[in-house]
């Protein structure tokens, strides 16, 4: 698989290019078709949650420092910060079913009937169990996202032409050589 081109800026500041001058402005004018131009806004459910919002604030601004903080990412970003968030507060709710589980393993000698011990062991991992399902399908709609984020920002660089377009000589076309 081919390696997607690279950004006109990043090509500039690395000074390590065969293209042309003309060929790097054709390039940085194409890249900025591919933006409308106007910011990422914050979703009111992103806003309402602070977690999520504490994690869409640090996105907005790593996106902007790349210059891609543009509201056709919008969607895609606030439901990353959402997820995010659920993923957090489901990693807080497995700690807490791990502390209760190794309390209830502490005080064995709680528990008179083992039935009632081992039932208690029993609910407690199957809690966990399926938290850590939850967490592995939330995960899984994270790395979905943050895959397609970064492809969708790489197809868009890669559907940019290396070449300007060339003139064609009015002379040769009348002639139709």
């Amino acid at each position: 698989m081919a390696r997607p081109s690279k950004p006109a800026q990043l090509i500039s500041i690395e000074h390590k290019s065969h293209r042309t001058k003309k060929e790097l402005a054709h390039r940085k004018e194409q890249e900025a078709k591919t933006l409308s131009g106007h910011v990422i806004k914050e979703a009111a459910e992103v806003k309402g949650d602070a977690l999520a919002h504490k994690i869409f604030q640090t996105t907005k601004k790593m996106l902007k420092a790349i210059g891609k903080d543009d509201i056709l990412y919008g969607a895609v970003i606030n439901r990353y910060c959402k997820i995010s968030a659920e993923v957090c507060r489901l990693e807080s709710t497995r700690q807490t079913a791990e502390q209760t589980l190794e309390e209830i393993r502490e005080s064995r000698s709680d528990y008179e009937d083992v039935k009632e011990y081992a039932e208690a062991i029993k609910d407690y991992t199957m809690l966990i169990l399926s938290i850590d399902k939850d967490l592995k399908a939330k995960r899984q709609q994270l790395f979905a996202i943050e895959k397609e984020s970064c492809m969708t920002i790489s197809s868009a660089l890669r559907s940019i032409p290396k070449q300007p377009e060339t003139k064609t000589n009015a002379l040769r076309e009348a002639l139709g050589v």
